[in-house]
């Protein structure tokens, strides 16, 4: 194409686009799913609806199904299934997704937990789990709908743990606005 020229108009062959999309490799279909996102206003993609309301795959993917991921920076990344030892080991740590939104959405939460890990790391004293002080823990009231935050006996748990109130009131106020996203 002569580069000094403008373009005057574009023809698309709709029936051959789709021909190509239904040959295309499991690489090629996350290209295109990446070029959508960036130009919904030139191609969009309709995607199918996850099985049950878990944001993480429940079932592996079809052969050459694309799928999206959260990668190592964080971000939500595309690919094709091709039951790789990389699809394999991304599946069983729960991090293949149906949907764009459902990896954002688990990205934007594992980000928040990292976030209040790290707040407790940097602001509590030593939590001594032998002792007879306990700790505390945010939580959520669906009795009072609202986030709150609970002492508890010294034994260890999954969740976050605060060694005062004072620290888990200031944790509560910094992450308040952010923690229903944990919720949906």
């Amino acid at each position: 194409m002569p580069t000094n020229q403008k373009i005057k108009s574009i023809t698309v062959n709709q029936d051959r686009i789709n021909e190509i999309v239904s040959k295309a490799n499991p690489m090629e279909l996350a290209q295109l799913a990446h070029f959508a996102e960036k130009a919904p206003h030139l191609i969009q993609i309709e995607y199918e609806k996850p099985k049950s309301n878990v944001l993480f795959a429940v079932e592996k993917p079809e052969m050459e199904q694309s799928y999206c991921y959260i990668d190592s920076d964080g971000e939500v990344a595309y690919s094709g299934w091709t039951n790789s030892r990389i699809d394999n080991l991304i599946f069983y740590l729960n991090n293949v997704f149906l949907t764009k939104e459902n990896a954002q959405k688990q990205a934007d939460r594992n980000q928040l937990i990292a976030n209040i890990e790290r707040f407790a790391c940097e602001n509590n004293d030593e939590i001594d789990w032998n002792g007879a002080n306990g700790v505390y823990r945010l939580i959520f009231s669906h009795q009072g709908k609202e986030w709150t935050f609970k002492y508890s006996p010294t034994w260890q748990s999954i969740t976050t743990c605060f060694s005062s109130e004072t620290i888990a009131t200031q944790a509560l106020e910094k992450f308040r606005d952010r923690l229903y996203i944990l919720l949906d």
